[in-house]
């Protein structure tokens, strides 16, 4: 088996790699263990908001969003733009939270923030005890991660993209500091250009090769419930410093977060929510949403996120190994910049300028830092 480029990983980056390689002339395979989608992508809660702690993060999931909406096959497929409250009961995140706003109204995000009274008056869904402010953007959504994932998928499969599903990499292989292919189960596949775009098992992957980049699988968890009669109009909510968010989800409710914050085993960890979570989770959904007292929960999982020591994915060329290319280390938040720093890697690969400037996420930026504390990227600050 030969290709120009090898892209090992059919989660929503890999995916949307293959997308935005097919149809030039190339030929690209995408190779995986399962199929695509059924990893950490499928498992991912899909939020698609605005609201982060850098200016580059909204600038990403605002291209994502036009992205998933582009891709849609209907209308239910795109954003589902019920729009984002994040909310505290700290006094010292208000200030923080004035100055994100202003942020976003700069950067052409709409954008409102809210204090004391105006949270239960313009959300009398949500019971606000407590609760000092919040940060809505009501052009903020989610979607259904698996779905955009088969999708890029499917469409690269359909302009010419080899699927080598159910063909898991061993290693990537290499001769003279130049990635020359892929190890499998299968054969080895040749290939001029290698991209590692394997989520969790990205870290062990290149450690196998002999290229060990830091990144660090961690673990997460949500929760879905069954259908809830009379289930009022809910935006996403996330509530600080508890960590916890809830979106709609068909006639029930999405909840989470159950973050660790110790690296994972992607061979060995708990796929199944806690027991610990299923209890903390419901309990704060049906305390801030008085409508979901009766609230069941239907089914929980757990999925991997990948750090990074500053938080930011590593995407481009490995340092020192030709033809070796890494697009990992979302850091919680793969749907929001997978697709557009997969299409900005796409760019690149094919000696075009990228959408998104890719030097600030080199993979070599670090120096082979890899004692590291994970921290979450879904978050104020």
């Amino acid at each position: 088996m030969k290709a120009d480029v090898a892209i090992v990983g059919a989660g929503i980056a890999g995916s949307a790699l293959a997308y935005h390689l097919s149809g030039e002339g190339l030929h690209v395979t995408l190779l995986d263990g399962d199929y695509p989608g059924l990893g950490a992508s499928g498992r991912s809660a899909g939020l698609l908001t605005s609201q982060h702690w850098n200016r580059f993060d909204v600038a990403l999931t605002r291209a994502s969003q036009e992205m998933c909406d582009h891709l849609a096959r209907d209308e239910e497929g795109g954003v589902q733009r019920v729009g984002f409250l994040r909310v505290t009961s700290l006094e010292e995140d208000i200030p923080v939270m004035r100055e994100r706003v202003h942020t976003y109204l700069k950067e052409g995000v709409m954008a409102e923030f809210l204090e004391g009274e105006e949270l239960s008056s313009r959300f009398p869904s949500i019971d606000s005890s407590g609760l000092l402010a919040g940060v809505f953007t009501p052009q903020d959504g989610y979607v259904d991660a698996y779905d955009i994932t088969s999708t890029f998928a499917s469409l690269a499969r359909e302009r010419g993209v080899a699927m080598a599903m159910g063909n898991k990499a061993k290693a990537v292989e290499m001769r003279s500091s130049k990635a020359v292919g892929v190890e499998t189960p299968q054969g080895e596949l040749s290939a001029e250009a290698v991209v590692v775009a394997a989520g969790a098992w990205t870290p062990s992957l290149l450690r196998e090769s002999g290229t060990p980049l830091p990144l660090k699988p961690y673990r997460t968890q949500a929760l879905v419930t069954a259908p809830v009669t009379d289930l009022p109009i809910l935006p996403m909510f996330h509530e600080l410093p508890r960590g916890l968010y809830l979106r709609p989800d068909q006639d029930g409710l999405l909840l989470g977060n159950g973050t660790e914050h110790d690296e994972a085993d992607p061979g060995g960890y708990n796929t199944h929510a806690d027991f610990e979570l299923y209890a903390k989770v419901a309990a704060w959904a049906t305390e801030r949403v008085p409508a979901a007292k009766d609230a069941r929960i239907a089914r929980g999982w757990a999925g991997l996120c990948v750090a990074t020591p500053d938080r930011f994915p590593l995407v481009g060329e490995v340092e020192e190994v030709e033809g070796l290319f890494v697009l990992a280390g979302f850091n919680g938040l793969g749907v929001m910049r997978g697709p557009p720093l997969a299409r900005s890697l796409a760019e690149a690969l094919l000696g075009r300028r990228p959408t998104f400037e890719l030097a600030p996420f080199h993979p070599g930026r670090f120096e082979g830092r890899d004692d590291f504390r994970i921290r979450e990227g879904f978050t104020l600050r």
